[in-house]
């Protein structure tokens, strides 16, 4: 597997399209239609993505990429949870504006917080991580 570099000098931008989508657990299909590709092309940029990741299949190309740090879980995150993310900081705003400038008490403010982000994501999205 090769060093951890910058993603330009490893990866094309077409490439790199392929891993984030690959992120996303989208089909080859849903990818080439996405990236309006067609399958040879896809085939191709994928065979060289797997190799220049020392990837044999597209988990671990993925795990290989987070691993050199080609990828970060931020831009890999869904729109749908940033989206929600965004709306629930947008909600709490006035309460995080409250927090005084203890650092204890800020720090459980924060703490209680993610807490409750964590409940409301669980909620909205029926996912139980436990």
């Amino acid at each position: 597997m090769l060093s951890t570099t910058k993603k330009s000098e490893l990866l094309t931008f077409q490439e790199l399209s392929i891993l984030k989508s690959l992120t996303f657990n989208l089909s080859c299909k849903e990818i080439q239609d996405l990236l309006k590709i067609n399958k040879e092309s896809y085939e191709t940029n994928c065979t060289t993505l797997f190799k220049k990741l020392g990837a044999s299949n597209s988990y671990f190309a993925v795990k290989n990429a987070f691993e050199m740090k080609l990828l970060n879980k931020k831009e890999c995150s869904s729109e749908e949870l940033k989206s929600f993310s965004l709306e629930y900081a947008y909600s709490k705003i006035n309460q995080l504006k409250s927090i005084q400038s203890d650092s204890k008490h800020m720090l459980w403010e924060l703490y209680d917080l993610l807490l409750d982000f964590h409940n409301c994501y669980e909620d909205r999205f029926n996912r139980h991580t436990y």
